[in-house]
């Protein structure tokens, strides 16, 4: 028995460590959902770029912070300012802010390749990019309060994709989407309780579980066995709600949240447009989408608020609705849907060209 255990004890690490070393060697032949696991820095832990502020309820970057990133086949440099922005230096106060989520803060390309740096060269104003990937219009209102408006711009630019507003029910639950719905305009919202802090983090990590999310962390080989599992009980999850609720019930809750999401959506576009006018700024959308029935709805909604915004038909018809698709194809990252160096290049002549015909430049 005791040499079954001998070899065991031999054998095992010497399996882990060949498992170790031909996912390091075959990362290049690996499906990109699992390497993009594996080299996944968008989290809380010692190598990733999140921190959770507890007074805010929200992820934040850590400031003063490099490391290189991963995603869907593009590595790119990060770095951040004292704030924790991806800017390429400290600014005290900026003329114009951009607010919004991966495409605002430039997944895939360098700091010099984004839409914010194009747009600081082509109109040598301070531009400041407040754009964090994975942010809902919650997180983005909270980010332009707390941090934007002691920038004194003169105008706030908010990028908008169309997967923002399903993004709101990852950030928020049904509770505190009907809080917001019902809040009026001048009072400010947050979350920030211990309790909802407490229940963010889930549980008290120990000195024991830091050490072993450190060591997970570091190997290839647990990271990717440990998203392996998540994706099983996902899997098992979604099936057990389908037998329980049946599919009809799912989808019908399914779209009562989506209706909620859209109602929380207007009021915290509407909430973000009365602390831009109570700061003397202008808000101004920039709409990213290709789903007419989504823009039409948008457009009547802003314009019934008087809300300025710029119309992707007019302003990005040569990039999403061209009839030449290999045009298209050079803004945008294969494999990966963000804009390339090229389309951001292009989104920031747009937003340059806007701001130059209302004579706000």
């Amino acid at each position: 028995m005791r040499k079954v255990y001998k070899i065991a004890f031999l054998t095992l690490p010497a399996i882990f460590i060949g498992f170790e070393i031909g996912i390091r060697l075959l990362f290049n032949f690996m499906p990109i959902r699992y390497a993009n696991a594996i080299y996944n820095k968008y989290h809380t832990g010692p190598d990733g770029i999140y921190y959770y502020n507890k007074e805010l309820g929200i992820n934040l970057m850590k400031p003063n912070f490099k490391t290189r990133l991963f995603w869907n086949g593009y590595f790119w440099e990060h770095a951040t300012d004292s704030l924790g922005f991806r800017n390429p230096h400290d600014t005290p106060q900026a003329d114009i802010v951009i607010l919004g989520d991966s495409l605002v803060y430039g997944q895939g390309v360098n700091e010099e390749q984004t839409l914010c740096h194009f747009l600081r060269e082509n109109t040598k104003l301070e531009i400041v990019n407040l754009g964090i990937s994975g942010l809902s219009p919650y997180e983005e209102y909270i980010i332009f309060r707390e941090f934007g408006i002691a920038l004194h711009p003169k105008i706030v630019i908010i990028v908008f994709y169309e997967n923002d507003i399903n993004d709101l029910l990852k950030s928020l639950d049904k509770e505190e989407m009907e809080y917001i719905i019902n809040t009026p305009l001048p009072v400010d919202i947050t979350f920030s309780s211990k309790e909802r802090a407490n229940l963010k983090r889930g549980f008290r990590k120990t000195r024991l579980f830091l050490m072993l999310r450190n060591i997970k962390n570091n190997l290839l080989f647990l990271k990717l066995s440990h998203f392996l599992y998540l994706d099983i009980i996902r899997y098992i999850t979604y099936k057990k709600r389908s037998i329980v609720f049946g599919n009809h019930q799912l989808q019908e809750t399914r779209e009562n949240m989506q209706w909620l999401a859209w109602e929380c959506f207007k009021k915290l576009y509407l909430k973000l447009n009365y602390l831009c006018k109570r700061n003397n700024c202008e808000l101004i959308v920039a709409l990213v989408t290709t789903r007419e029935d989504l823009i039409e709805k948008l457009n009547q909604f802003f314009l019934k608020e008087g809300i300025s915004f710029i119309d992707p038909r007019e302003a990005l018809g040569e990039i999403f609705y061209g009839k030449d698709e290999s045009k298209y194809q050079d803004f945008i990252l294969k494999h990966d849907g963000h804009l390339s160096e090229l389309g951001n290049k292009k989104a920031a002549q747009i937003i340059e060209d806007y701001l130059k015909e209302r004579n706000l430049l």
